[in-house]
């Protein structure tokens, strides 16, 4: 049997770790293929008095690797855009770079943001677009210029928090639809929170993190929630309590 394979795109460095580190902890222990796609090395963000301005996206690049080795994510790519002016790139061209990938790594799973972006921020809505596009692209049999074999992914998950965690971090409930998939991630809440400390540069999101309370953090560490895109995914019904699940064509097949 294939190995199983998760593809991350995400459009800044932390996305990964704030959204879905338990997850790709949990599942990298059990010898699932990680690998992520970082839109932007987030040039744009606050430093946290660890570098200067200038700097920053060279050591923010250095904190997503970092991290990546801590969670257990095998290989990083960055689309080489500039932090808060995603949705200023080509949407075609920032499509090609993430429908190539797919064709040639075939993921079972993608995770990436959904079209509230999460916390509503623009970069992480555009990279939704462009996701999606992409991973359209790459299932199309009518695309020669694009190289490899046509490939639906399986499933595609968007992280989905529920209304109570939305507003515990600040953030806007713009999205009221309710996570469908829900993955124990108890045992692997020191590997999130290392690779969140990975991210020195954000410390003010962390501390965010952590002014939530105990109870409220040992929720949000025991658990991560998504919800599977059923237009985009070629399975229909999502994992449940695993992003992988049964399929009727699961595994790595054919885009029909």
């Amino acid at each position: 049997m294939d190995r199983k394979s998760i593809l991350l795109v995400y459009a800044h460095p932390d996305d990964e770790s704030f959204s879905a580190g338990g997850t790709i902890a949990k599942y990298a222990a059990q010898g699932v293929e990680i690998r992520l796609l970082c839109a932007t090395r987030g040039e744009a963000g606050k430093t946290a008095g660890v570098c200067e301005a200038d700097q920053l996206g060279q050591i923010r690049e250095a904190e997503t690797r970092e991290a990546a080795k801590v969670l257990g994510i095998r290989e990083v790519h960055f689309l080489d855009y500039r932090d808060k002016e995603l949705s200023k790139a080509d949407p075609l061209e920032a499509a090609l770079k993430i429908a190539r990938v797919v064709r040639e790594f075939r993921p079972e799973v993608v995770i990436t943001f959904g079209p509230d972006g999460s916390s509503g921020h623009q970069d992480h809505i555009a990279i939704h677009h462009y996701t999606v596009s992409g991973l359209k692209l790459a299932a199309r049999p009518d695309l020669p210029e694009l190289p490899g074999e046509p490939f639906r992914v399986p499933r595609v998950y968007y992280p989905a928090f529920p209304s109570r965690i939305k507003k515990a971090l600040g953030h806007a409930d713009s999205n009221r639809s309710e996570p469908d998939t829900v993955i124990d991630t108890a045992a692997f809440a020191t590997s999130k929170t290392a690779a969140l400390k990975c991210h020195r540069t954000q410390g003010g999101s962390f501390n965010k993190f952590l002014a939530m309370g105990e109870e409220k953090m040992a929720y949000y560490l025991g658990r991560e929630f998504f919800r599977l895109d059923p237009v985009v995914s070629r399975c229909q019904e999502p994992g449940r309590g695993d992003l992988f699940g049964d399929c009727p064509e699961s595994g790595r097949a054919a885009a029909n």
